[in-house]
């Protein structure tokens, strides 16, 4: 079974703290308000870059590799990821 999620970047060009969404106007919105927080958090901070929303297409994994997984520290993402790519940059359209 394949499904679609959009991860956007909570740092530039980085995919730690990556938070995803159901929808493409959900991750954008959540981008929009990370961003405003941390301006808000450290407005003389360094510039955050263009983070991008990606559009990330799933596959659920079957019960063994799902097993290998509860037993490693690998993370679940690059096991069931088909496919990536960037939607737009998150900022359009931030304050």
């Amino acid at each position: 079974m394949e499904f679609i999620v959009y991860g956007y970047e909570t740092v530039s060009g980085s995919d730690v703290g990556m938070r995803f969404t159901a929808s493409f106007e959900q991750a954008k919105t959540e981008a929009a308000i990370y961003r405003a927080a941390f301006r808000q958090l450290d407005p003389t901070g360094e510039i955050l870059g263009a983070p991008a929303i990606h559009r990330m297409v799933l596959q659920m994994p079957d019960v063994p590799t799902m097993i290998d997984l509860l037993n490693s520290p690998e993370s679940l993402l690059p096991i069931c990821l088909k496919s990536r790519s960037v939607v737009t940059p998150s900022d359009e359209g931030c304050p």
